[in-house]
């Protein structure tokens, strides 16, 4: 009998009396990629106090999984039953949430109807207890759109950057759409905000990391492959100025031989508008030891 694997959902949530506690969401859980994407936020408070957590149940949806949600009860410390966010055909994936200033959380995943379907990014907003009737915010139907996540500017602006999964010419390409009216309506085209070049369809290339600065601006941050090296990885930045992305800066190390992998970034912006970005590097093909990374860049705009 093939045997399954299953596990707690879990955060850490703040008790005044006692500290730090584990509080569980839901327990027994199927191991499928509940909220391990790295690049996505499954977790997110709004202003009004709400905290959500969204995950992949697949036992919700035999054909492949639906995506959940819970919010916590500070008073009583226990969180709602799961309920189904999505209701795809055949299945929904890699949830992603983030908040605004204004009370609500925004959430994106991709899902396809049928298994012969181009997965699409889906996006509803939680507000004032309830759910707004899901769309689709990726542009084109007959391409893909996977691997989405999503950030509130510090404008307001709902942003929401997802990858076509080397579909084309073998290429990663990141997308991404935007939403100037808190998700109501989207861009009617999608920006391209990388140069593409990976090589094939890497399963990790091209998962986005937005962070927001001042002033509207939004800093996004992938690793890519290079058709150069089989085995290399390299970090690349975006940065939108409050009217249009750049050009995608690739900030990595291209000279060390023996890290030529720079993988799994992830991008923070300070106050003053400094970004840091983090990653780990190290060469899978001879052994190398890892090392955690941080490059700063001072004033970014």
């Amino acid at each position: 009998m093939k045997a399954m694997l299953f596990f707690a959902l879990a955060v850490v949530v703040a008790v005044p009396a006692l500290g730090q506690t584990v509080s569980v969401v839901q327990d027994v859980i199927p191991n499928d990629e509940a909220v391990y994407y790295f690049h996505q936020r499954n977790v997110a408070r709004a202003t009004d106090g709400t905290l959500m957590v969204v995950w992949v149940d697949i036992k919700s949806n035999t054909a492949g999984g639906q995506v959940q949600y819970s919010t916590y009860d500070p008073a009583f410390q226990t969180w709602s039953p799961p309920a189904a966010l999505s209701s795809a055909g055949d299945r929904a994936r890699q949830p992603a949430l983030a908040a605004d200033d204004n009370g609500a959380i925004h959430a994106v995943w991709m899902q396809r109807d049928a298994s012969g379907d181009k997965y699409q990014q889906y996006y509803a907003n939680y507000s004032s207890g309830s759910w707004s009737t899901p769309v689709q915010v990726s542009v084109t139907a007959s391409a893909r759109a996977e691997e989405g996540t999503i950030e509130v500017g510090t404008d307001g602006t709902v942003w929401v950057a997802y990858n076509n999964d080397g579909e084309g010419a073998g290429s990663e390409y990141v997308w991404v759409v935007k939403s100037t009216d808190g998700g109501t309506t989207w861009s009617a085209e999608a920006d391209t905000i990388s140069s593409g070049g990976s090589i094939g369809s890497s399963a990790t290339n091209a998962r986005v990391t937005l962070a927001p600065a001042s002033g509207g601006k939004m800093i996004a941050i992938w690793h890519d492959g290079q058709p150069w090296d089989a085995d290399r990885r390299e970090i690349y930045v975006n940065t939108y100025d409050g009217s249009s992305w750049g050009t995608p800066e690739m900030i990595s190390d291209t000279t060390t031989v023996d890290r030529s992998a720079n993988w799994y970034p992830t991008v923070a912006v300070d106050n003053q508008d400094n970004i840091f970005a983090i990653y780990h590097t190290n060469d899978p093909a001879d052994g190398v030891e890892r090392q955690l990374l941080l490059q700063k860049k001072q004033d970014i705009l």
